[in-house]
């Protein structure tokens, strides 16, 4: 983290690590957002998001890793 300190400081960037705990309380509201715009779905009794991932090379050509 050291050594991104001066750019972060060039580009007026300033961090504050938190704990998990920190953000507990806006998950809910998060999820049911996610939820309400179809981001997050119920799967296996949890609600997650899926993401489709690809990877593009011009050697190998694209990759689907969404599994």
């Amino acid at each position: 983290m050291q050594g991104y300190q001066a750019v972060y400081a060039r580009l007026g960037v300033r961090l504050e690590e938190r704990g998990e705990s920190f953000y507990n309380p806006m998950l809910p509201s998060l999820v049911q957002w996610l939820m309400e715009h179809n981001i997050a779905e119920e799967s296996e009794g949890a609600r997650v998001v899926f993401v489709k991932v690809s990877f593009c090379c011009h050697s190998t050509g694209c990759l689907d890793l969404s599994a």
